[in-house]
């Protein structure tokens, strides 16, 4: 497992698939600080004589709010697109049967991938996260740290999800083309869920990408949020296993 692991780790960075999302990820987390800050003035510039437009001051709640609406929906996009071809673009290639003549599982050879996409989010997210950290404590501290903190985790969960709601949709078709068509169609359809029932409001994995500004405003805690980030966690693996069990009937 762990040779299969660190093979699945330089592929990432081989590929660029790593880097793009780490980057992609860190240039959300340096520059939503910054747009919350200078927008007002922006605007202001924008407004004709004779209009009189009132902005409130930018805070720290601008600048999150900004850098976790763009790492939801902008980079869990990109981590769609870049990863869509995991496990079906092995099997269209028929690369996988290089690394499963082995005396390897199947289900070891997915759930690798799995962990060492879980590597590059993880490490995606928090060097985002400590570089909006930095931007926005200068440009708006003091703010309390421990809310950003929870909110980061509960994205990074949400990221999770759906890094393997891809992963699982790679291992069912055989294109990287079709697994990115039916993992944006899950994407929609989880992000839409709790605008359709309070329960999925509150308990399905969508739920989470609001939950980050909820946490920071103080309006729920991280408690309240565990039930929402254990389904989804527990929802997460289950996509890994039924991908895994699709991917070892599959002839390649």
């Amino acid at each position: 497992m762990m040779t299969l692991f660190r093979k699945e780790l330089l592929e990432q960075r081989r590929t660029y698939r790593g880097l793009i999302i780490v980057a992609l990820f860190v240039f959300f987390g340096l520059s939503s600080p910054l747009i919350a800050k200078v927008l007002p003035d922006i605007i202001e510039s924008l407004v004709v004589d004779g209009m009189v437009i009132q902005l409130p001051e930018p805070t720290w709640l601008d600048a999150f709010g900004q850098f976790f609406d763009n790492v939801v929906q902008m980079g869990l996009l990109a981590l769609i697109l870049t990863s869509m071809g995991l496990v079906a673009e092995e099997k269209a290639k028929s690369t996988a049967l290089l690394v499963l003549a082995r005396p390897i599982a199947r289900s070891t050879f997915v759930w690798a991938k799995f962990a060492a996409l879980a590597v590059v989010l993880a490490l995606a997210t928090l060097l985002s996260y400590l570089a909006c950290l930095y931007y926005a404590w200068v440009l708006f501290r003091p703010f309390p740290v421990l809310v950003t903190v929870e909110a980061t985790a509960t994205f990074f969960v949400y990221a999770l999800f759906i890094g393997a709601l891809t992963l699982c949709a790679s291992c069912l078709v055989q294109s990287g083309p079709a697994a990115g068509g039916l993992a944006v169609a899950g994407f929609f359809v989880v992000s839409i869920l709790p605008s359709l029932h309070r329960l999925a409001a509150r308990y399905s994995p969508g739920a989470l990408g609001g939950m980050t500004n909820r946490l920071m405003t103080g309006q729920m805690s991280l408690g309240e949020a565990a039930p929402a980030l254990a389904i989804t966690l527990a929802l997460a693996l289950v996509l890994v296993a039924v991908g895994s069990w699709a991917f070892s009937r599959q002839e390649i």
